[in-house]
């Protein structure tokens, strides 16, 4: 997560390129590992069960490059003091686009959350609050070490006019 200041402009940016990097470079293994059986120097001398494997454990390997492509999203919050307004837009690599606008007099915190990631390991989310009970999540990969979490808390609510909770 990135939090950009330019021109009285903020700007906070999630983009998990490493993830989807991965992702695609899984799929393009998987398309080897089904392309093989057909290419191969050696295509003759194998029978249908190792093709058929090879196959097999290319299309899962396909399959988990594109589930790391469509569950990762990138995230983009764009604040205008000036105006006094805020959009949250977030989307999918390959997919559609989702824009939330709200005002500043909207939000009634910006807090951090403690959680635990698939490995049981500590990590923190940013959350603002709004008024209406809804919260918006600026970013999609939790943020490891909670003084690096708070400091942009810190400099949202700064940004934002939230008073610290």
């Amino acid at each position: 997560m990135r939090l950009i200041e330019r021109d009285g402009s903020i700007e906070v940016r999630d983009t998990p390129g490493c993830l989807w990097l991965l992702g695609v470079w899984f799929i393009a293994g998987g398309a080897l590992g089904i392309a093989m059986p057909f290419i191969a120097t050696n295509r003759d001398e194998l029978g249908w069960g190792p093709k058929a494997l090879s196959i097999l454990v290319g299309l899962g390997v396909v399959a988990g490059g594109a589930y790391a492509l469509a569950t990762t999203r990138w995230f983009r919050l764009r604040l205008d003091p000036i105006a006094r307004r805020a959009v949250l837009e977030r989307g999918r690599p390959f997919g559609g686009r989702e824009s939330i606008p709200f005002a500043f007099d909207d939000v009634r915190s910006v807090e951090v959350r403690p959680g635990r990631d698939g490995d049981g390991d500590l990590v923190w989310e940013l959350r603002i609050w709004l008024h209406s009970g809804q919260f918006l999540v600026p970013h999609g990969q939790p943020l490891r070490g909670e003084e690096h979490a708070r400091a942009q808390a810190a400099r949202l609510r700064a940004a934002l006019g939230v008073p610290t909770v």
